[in-house]
């Protein structure tokens, strides 16, 4: 998300990364037959009035770049595959492990990133 944001404006990121909310909400409901209210899809129908109303206000109309759509997409895809694994480690393991799950995780992340930015500062 960091990249997308450097090069894009905060308002068009951020708007792109929360759909990856809905894609897990619609992950749960389709793959894993879990349950919807009326609150939820009041939450998924106000995700989308926003990315309307963002458009229609003209809001972070910049010229988009194909690096910061990549970037954007790919904090879409990394929240959307965190998200569904963190659902499936708790449906297989009847909600233990979730603490233990989160910390091994962000950790990878963590060392990942770690790795990038002295690979990155190395060509620097």
């Amino acid at each position: 998300m960091y990249l997308a944001l450097r090069l894009g404006s905060y308002a068009n990121t951020k708007l792109v990364s929360s759909l990856s909310g809905i894609v897990i909400v619609l992950y749960g409901i389709v793959f894993l037959n879990e349950g919807s209210s009326i609150l939820t899809w009041i939450a998924v129908f106000l995700v989308f009035f926003s990315v309307f109303l963002m458009n229609y206000s003209g809001a972070g109309n910049e010229k988009i770049n194909l690096k910061w759509l990549f970037f954007a997409l790919m904090t879409v895809v990394t929240s959307c595959v965190l998200g569904i694994s963190k659902r499936e480690q708790q449906i297989r393991f009847n909600g233990e492990f979730d603490n233990e799950f989160m910390i091994i995780s962000l950790f990878g992340a963590f060392v990942f990133l770690f790795v990038l930015g002295l690979v990155k500062s190395g060509k620097n």
